[in-house]
């Protein structure tokens, strides 16, 4: 029963966030600068919240 359930917490989390959780960055993505910048643009959350706080955010869930 275990063995499902942490599938089923991964599929329900990965519903919840809209994707993110599965296909966030990695830290090499970020470091290259053509890849950087349109993770920054696109990634940036509302007024104040930056895309590396939405991407911790996505690796803690």
């Amino acid at each position: 029963m275990l063995a499902e359930q942490v599938y089923d917490i991964f599929r329900i989390a990965h519903e919840i966030s809209g994707g993110i959780v599965a296909t966030a960055p990695t830290p090499e993505d970020i470091a290259i600068p053509e890849t950087g910048e349109l993770i920054d643009r696109y990634l940036v959350g509302k007024h104040g919240v930056t895309s590396e706080e939405r991407i911790k955010m996505a690796r803690f869930i």
